[in-house]
């Protein structure tokens, strides 16, 4: 990537039919070219002169030149900045999926725009309350729910991380559920997070069977912060309040194999799911910043999510 005969090349071998996240970063000031592949640095150098474009077209899916290179393949989600951007910052657009704040709006703010959803019913048990962080979504009906779909990294057997806050007014029910289907069922169903029959929370993954890691039983009409991570390398962890409270080895997440539909505070009719160990149903209380990660969080990572 770079200028006409004052390129940079990248490293990595890519290997057709899968998703990568590519990033291409000009300083004028320091004339510095860099290439990022899925939020990671592939190399970086100085320019053999300064960039010299002019206004012009764009031409997406080949080369300018006349007979031209055209690529085969998909794209998504093309963005130009105007200004260089930082590897904090290009790694969180590579990774970050979705970050729904819940600040009175199901608005994702984070760089796909994922739409989210509410019980659409009269008298859904939905509102809005003073959240950790600004506003909060509150579920008190067995109806309630938050559902949004298109989360196809979920489906994968790829890294992941998802966090939220939590303030339950009863420790019950389903907090994050996973489905092929907007149902909440589908060919493949599993609540992540959520409570077991004594209140705990516990967080699960699966591979042929759930495995789960129970953690502690959370305060009443109090914030706690969960983040449950899954990796081929570190297995499944569960973080309370930005800690590492435990993990199991799970060398694979054997996923649905498409997009993914997450429901929050509910499972829908995922009666046919695989429950493990959450007794599924309608959870009470709110939840807030609520984020999923194609990739797993370090420890680093993850304290500073749960002291905003």
């Amino acid at each position: 990537m770079g200028f006409y005969a004052d390129d940079l090349f990248g490293v990595t071998n890519l290997t057709t039919g899968l998703w990568y996240h590519i990033a291409y970063v000009y300083d004028v000031v320091a004339n510095n070219q860099s290439i990022y592949l899925d939020g990671l640095s592939e190399g970086s150098r100085v320019a053999i002169s300064s960039y010299i474009g002019q206004n012009a077209n764009v031409t997406i899916g080949k080369t300018g030149i006349p007979e031209g290179y055209w690529f085969d393949g998909l794209l998504d989600q093309i963005t130009v900045t105007n200004r260089a951007k930082t590897s904090c910052e290009i790694l969180n657009d590579a990774s970050l999926v979705a970050h729904f704040p819940f600040d009175s709006s199901t608005v994702d703010i984070g760089p796909n725009t994922i739409t989210g959803t509410t019980t659409v019913q009269d008298n859904s048990g939905i509102s809005w309350m003073t959240g950790k962080v600004n506003q909060a979504i509150s579920f008190n009906k067995t109806n309630s729910y938050f559902q949004s779909c298109g989360f196809w990294a979920l489906g994968q057997n790829q890294a992941y991380s998802i966090a939220l806050w939590i303030n339950p007014s009863f420790p019950v029910g389903t907090l994050v559920h996973l489905s092929t289907a907007a149902t909440g069922s589908g060919s493949w169903c599993l609540p992540m997070i959520g409570f077991s029959s004594n209140g705990s929370i516990v967080s699960q993954t699966w591979n042929n069977n759930a495995f789960a890691v129970i953690g502690p039983i959370p305060p009443i009409n109090a914030w706690t912060h969960i983040v449950q991570t899954w990796s081929g390398v570190n297995g499944l962890r569960l973080y309370i309040n930005g800690g590492l409270y435990g993990s199991k080895t799970v060398s694979m997440f054997a996923a649905g194999g498409t997009s993914m539909c997450v429901f929050l505070g509910n499972s829908g009719l995922g009666t046919n799911c695989q429950t493990g160990q959450i007794v599924m149903g309608a959870y009470s209380g709110a939840i807030d910043e609520f984020y999923v990660y194609n990739r797993e969080l370090s420890e680093s990572e993850v304290c500073p999510l749960a002291h905003p």
